[in-house]
């Protein structure tokens, strides 16, 4: 069997776009056995996993056993199943129930995306604490913490309440393993919770026959530091992906953990010549195995923008700088001038949203000479947004009789199309951004650090890309566009979108590029690494 081994966090909300999720998907698709070794504190994981199709028998729990719970189903607790004073008085915001008492604010409870009950933090006189709940309904973690946010200390629980755990981060730091604690932990004191988390690993690997053993573990700092106890007993094939900083690693975990694995895999070719770089300047490394294999694979998803009459032009803006602002301009200046062409604006941030569209107000209302904020817009704007969806009434023609009749009137309406064909998405879901691929005649990521996965799901759609980087998936002015220099953007848009031939010519590469990058090509390198 294959064990995965993840740096999967309570937090980390974009887990599908996480290597290892996408290298499971890959191995259930084909029938491949695996297992997931999570390491971290996830006391919502069930939801987690639900949300991307894991069953429980796919992954272990090391907390679970830390912590000695034994239990795998439940319910999430609901405010009634909490326990306040009968003074409580309780005040609801968008974001959680705010508790008061006698005036003064005695908590907070916090939900999370779920709709469910993530944790209670409290306030005292001198401190602060944070009970955290587990998805099977119970307390999971109280962490104790200053009046400045600065945690001191951590306890863990199991489902009947029972302290199992307790971490002390302030003055002496150790980890105390309560009499409630897991028996199969023989040490009763650690220094860090990574030793704990290392001997119940440990210990699951001893229990798997040696011959079916073939582990597959990322390389960032928090597992180093765990799986650099288990390296010497077991071959460790590692994942360094193309987005991993080398200089952000412990660089003596890292090169010991190099020289230790059984295969070092990275998913594309500048990874892979930035490592055989560490290899050559590192004799011990001499030995290690380095390959490159994709961990985000393209599949035949064509679209249909060949038979929609805008183009459609996706752009992605991963961080907005001043290059990006001055990309802003290029896209709103082709919109005015093309009619047929409409974009669809991808941000991480409602800031991001409102900073872009604020700069579009400027130069969409400078060059028509119109103001988008007056009440003589927003009538014209109704009129014809009630027109188009065939919902115009008398009273709608008769607030714009006026308007119609004035020299503005043309721009008025011009200005309105231009808006229009404007859209934006705030953190899409893969199902979103797919569905917009699949209507999207270009796509666009000028950013200084690129998405792999987004460019396989363009190119699974057929569509070219204009990016700022060259990778493995983009050849110049064949399935994309590299433009460093903004003066560079609107010929790369013109390229594509204005010449059919261009267009067919990228969706032909495109059809190779998915070829190569098919599921079952990838799977043939993952078996070689693995039984090699």
């Amino acid at each position: 069997m294959i064990y995965l081994i993840p740096n999967w966090k309570q937090t980390d909300n974009n887990l599908e776009n996480e290597r290892v999720l996408n290298i499971t998907k890959l191995f259930t698709e084909s029938d491949e056995q695996y297992k997931l070794f999570l390491l971290n504190h996830l006391p919502f994981l069930r939801y987690k996993a639900q949300e991307h199709s894991l069953l429980f028998t796919s992954y272990w729990r090391a907390y679970d056993v830390i912590q000695n719970i034994s239990v795998s189903d439940g319910h999430p607790l609901s405010f009634e199943d909490l326990s306040f004073p009968s003074d409580i008085e309780t005040i609801y915001t968008p974001f959680g129930i705010v508790l008061f008492r006698k005036n003064r604010k005695y908590g907070e409870v916090k939900f999370n995306k779920y709709g469910c009950i993530e944790g209670v933090k409290y306030f005292k006189e001198d401190h602060n604490y944070f009970e955290y709940y587990d998805d099977r309904g119970f307390l999971s973690l109280i962490e104790h913490m200053t009046k400045q946010n600065v945690v001191t200390r951590r306890e863990y629980f199991n489902e009947y309440g029972e302290k199992t755990l307790t971490e002390i981060l302030d003055g002496n730091p150790e980890i105390i393993i309560e009499e409630a604690g897991n028996e199969s932990l023989k040490k009763k004191i650690f220094y860090t919770m990574d030793e704990v988390i290392a001997e119940v690993l440990k210990i699951e690997l001893q229990q798997i026959p040696d011959d079916n053993k073939k582990i597959i573990a990322t390389t960032d700092n928090d597992i180093l530091k765990v799986t650099q106890f288990i390296q010497d007993e077991e071959e460790l094939v590692r994942i360094v992906s193309d987005d991993d900083a080398l200089q952000a690693y412990d660089r003596k975990l890292f090169i010991k953990s190099m020289k230790k694995a059984a295969y070092v895999v990275t998913d594309t070719k500048a990874k892979s010549q930035e490592l055989l770089k560490v290899k050559k300047a590192n004799p011990e490394l001499a030995n290690i195995e380095i390959t490159t294999i994709p961990m985000f694979n393209t599949e035949l998803a064509l679209g249909m923008s060949n038979s929609i009459a805008q183009l459609i032009i996706y752009w992605r803006v991963e961080q907005l700088t001043d290059f990006l602002l001055e990309a802003n301009q290029v896209f709103i200046k082709n919109l005015i001038d093309q009619t047929k062409y409409s974009l669809i604006v991808e941000v991480s941030s409602l800031l991001d949203q409102s900073k872009l569209q604020e700069h579009q107000k400027e130069i969409i209302d400078s060059y028509f000479d119109v103001d988008s904020e007056s009440d003589d817009f927003k009538k014209v704007a109704h009129f014809i947004e009630a027109k188009r969806i065939k919902r115009l009434y008398k009273a709608d023609e008769l607030a714009i009789e006026d308007i119609r009749k004035t020299d503005s009137w043309k721009n008025l309406v011009k200005a309105i199309n231009v808006y229009n064909r404007i859209e934006f998405r705030v953190q899409p879901t893969l199902l979103s951004i797919k569905n917009d691929f699949h209507k999207a005649r270009l796509y666009v990521d000028i950013n200084e650090k690129y998405n792999l996965q987004m460019q396989s799901l363009a190119i699974s759609a057929g569509i070219p890309q204009i990016t700022k980087v060259k990778t493995d998936f983009i050849e110049d002015k064949k399935n994309g566009a590299v433009v460093r220099r903004i003066s560079e953007l609107e010929p790369a848009l013109t390229f594509f979108l204005q010449n059919l031939s261009n267009w067919n010519n990228a969706l032909v590469k495109n059809i190779s590029v998915i070829e190569d990058f098919s599921p079952q090509i990838i799977l043939e390198k993952w078996r070689d690494v693995l039984n090699g």
